[in-house]
């Protein structure tokens, strides 16, 4: 028997609780045209579907969310920060550079004024920052 949406919606919200990289799988274009946020497991905020796609990478649904009327610039519930803060921060440049060519806010402050740029080079930065990596 196939699941409704809503079915889906309460499987994937569980599973986002357990990992996070759930999330961006099958039900991102559930929740993200709905307004719907999705939780991660890193903190008991919630965070559009857009900036839990692009925290971990995939660019392929960051794509497809833009492609169906994401907000490039939509905030996350936690400190106001972008997908593109995010991409930034976890050293994601194919997804950053994506938001960008979307029309996202390069000069974009979260709650702290902290930019994506400030977010890039941030000491506790996966891969510290986008252009000063050792080639």
């Amino acid at each position: 028997m196939a699941m409704t949406g809503a079915e889906k919606l309460t499987v994937a919200l569980f599973c986002c609780a357990v990992c996070a990289f759930f999330c961006t799988q099958d039900i991102v274009a559930i929740a993200e045209p709905t307004g719907m946020w999705l939780p991660t497991a890193i903190s008991v905020s919630f965070y559009p579907a857009l900036y839990t796609a692009a925290k971990h990478g995939r660019e392929k649904e960051v794509r497809r969310l833009l492609d169906a009327g994401a907000d490039v610039d939509g905030r996350s519930g936690a400190d106001r920060s972008t997908a593109l803060h995010i991409a930034a921060f976890e050293g994601f440049e194919a997804v950053a550079l994506l938001l960008i060519e979307r029309g996202a806010n390069m000069s974009a402050t979260d709650e702290y004024g902290g930019t994506p740029l400030h977010w890039s080079v941030s000491p506790l930065s996966r891969n510290h920052c986008l252009c000063c990596r050792p080639v």
